[in-house]
């Protein structure tokens, strides 16, 4: 394991050897891997664009970022900065294997050129995936090892998600409110079960590395497990209630969808920074629960509540069909 990170190191070194002009673009596409990216992007083809491009988008997002979150906490890998502080031209707390930009970039870039089924977009998803995983490396956030398991892994989940999501979709369109309510609380719980399992079965030992930076992984998967249970629950929530009660149109004019789309925004960045300044993060049997009810907050005011109220506002218009009880 050791030459297998030497290795790595001298890769970082010799991406970063491109020179300092660089450091700004690669900040540039590590960005479109990054939580605030996808505030910004989700919401706009959710609410303007076409909805179950978005609705699927979200939904493979939050998969994919929960099972990065598990797998870095099983395998409690360090980063290259944290061995070489030279390296450094960033700063994570989380475990560097997998790559959760370069898995992310996989799923959501991956499954909009599927949706979009033009060569071009898959042309944009490969420059978007081999740009943001190279500008990890260039940051010296991660080895090129995370970034060949964040691809694997975003490539199955990718696939498995294609595969099985019409036939899970259409299921699910003939169960009632209660039911879809129930299932989403299941897959939260169990969410939190498995990051638990994975706790227990996978202790880890003495760590080759600053243990401050060891103990702040484990804080961040323990957290990240708690996000995006937080993210199903709110998300299962809120589609099902769009789907039995709103069935809004992306259709309209121009200045509806942007209405739609600042003003919902606004507010789901304010529940992000908000509710981030507001709940304490410890002691953490406080704030571990208080995230999770910031992250169910935000999503189900995405998927869910803001699109019940522009419908209301007269900012889009709803689909006429029979409402199932």
């Amino acid at each position: 394991m050791d030459g297998i990170i030497q290795w790595g190191l001298e890769i970082v070194r010799q991406v970063q050897a491109l020179g300092p002009a660089f450091e700004t673009p690669m900040r540039l596409f590590t960005f479109l891997g990054q939580e605030e990216f996808f505030l910004v992007l989700m919401p706009l083809i959710l609410w303007c664009l076409d909805k179950s491009v978005g609705a699927n988008m979200g939904v493979v997002l939050i998969l994919s970022a929960y099972f990065n979150g598990l797998f870095k906490g099983i395998f409690h890998l360090p980063r290259p900065y944290w061995l070489d502080a030279s390296l450094g031209k960033a700063a994570e707390s989380s475990f560097g294997v997998p790559s959760g930009h370069a898995q992310n970039t996989v799923t959501i870039w991956g499954y909009l050129a599927h949706r979009l089924h033009k060569a071009w977009a898959w042309g944009m998803a490969l420059a978007v995936i081999v740009l943001v995983s190279l500008s990890r490396l260039y940051l010296g956030v991660h080895f090129p090892f995370d970034v060949l398991g964040g691809w694997i892994i975003g490539g199955a989940l990718l696939a498995a998600y294609i595969a099985f999501q019409p036939r899970l979709t259409a299921w699910l369109k003939m169960q009632d409110l209660k039911t879809h309510f129930a299932l989403s609380a299941l897959a939260s719980a169990l969410a939190l079960g498995l990051y638990a399992l994975g706790s227990i079965l996978f202790k880890p030992g003495q760590p080759a590395y600053d243990t401050e930076l060891f103990s702040a992984g484990l804080e961040e998967a323990r957290n990240g497990a708690f996000t995006t249970a937080g993210m199903i629950l709110g998300g299962g929530v809120g589609l099902a209630l769009e789907a039995h009660y709103v069935r809004f149109k992306v259709s309209g004019p121009l200045w509806k969808r942007a209405a739609r789309y600042v003003l919902g925004v606004l507010v789901l960045f304010g529940l992000w920074y908000g509710l981030k300044a507001v709940f304490p993060a410890e002691p953490a049997m406080v704030g571990l629960p208080l995230r999770f009810l910031r992250y169910t907050m935000m999503i189900l005011w995405a998927v869910g509540l803001w699109p019940w109220l522009f419908t209301r506002f007269g900012l889009a218009e709803r689909d006429q069909v029979t409402i199932q009880n």
